[in-house]
């Protein structure tokens, strides 16, 4: 058994959650967290974030004993979003690089519109290509390849693309 298996197991004991119970909160199997907790598989850098958070315990505190020196996040383990009017893929998760930092790649196309949105953080885009307006508080901004933007996004916001665009992503809880 893995020193990560044992860590999770030792940690839903601790917090008095049968298998089941925790997987019902990761909306996973029993079956799965089982793998997990025997050593079979290991679970997904999004998978352990949400772990580590219904434990009540920074996801650090799961990799920190490790000593690999780099994480590799495949394709098809990125979370993916998609809305009519946004794609986003989030291709360092909260907790790979910081418990409160994120970094997603997002795409909208022309003539798209992401009506009045807040999120419960901060922020920060820059746009690798295209164009698009930003409203905020009454205030509008045009936003343009190479241009880079900070924002609060507890504050409700608007926002329609101009043109295709592709930007980079940076949450800050």
């Amino acid at each position: 058994m893995s020193d990560l298996a044992k860590k999770v197991r030792k940690d839903r004991k601790s917090s008095g959650f049968s298998q089941k119970y925790l997987a019902g909160i990761l909306n996973i199997s029993t079956a799965t967290l089982q793998r997990i907790e025997s050593g079979a598989v290991s679970p997904s850098i999004n998978l352990l974030y949400e772990i580590a958070k219904a434990l009540g315990k920074p996801i650090t505190s799961y990799v920190e004993h490790l000593d690999r020196k780099t994480i590799h996040l495949k394709k098809k383990e990125q979370e993916t979003s998609e809305t009519d009017s946004i794609s986003l893929k989030i291709a360092a998760p909260f907790g790979m690089i910081a418990e409160n930092i994120a970094i997603g790649f997002g795409e909208t196309i022309e003539g798209k519109v992401l009506e009045i949105h807040r999120e419960n953080k901060y922020e920060w885009a820059y746009i690798l290509k295209g164009e698009f307006s930003f409203e905020q508080s009454g205030k509008s901004h045009i936003i343009e390849e190479g241009d880079a933007f900070f924002y609060n996004g507890t504050i409700p916001y608007k926002i329609k693309a101009k043109k295709d665009s592709q930007f980079i992503l940076i949450f800050i809880k």
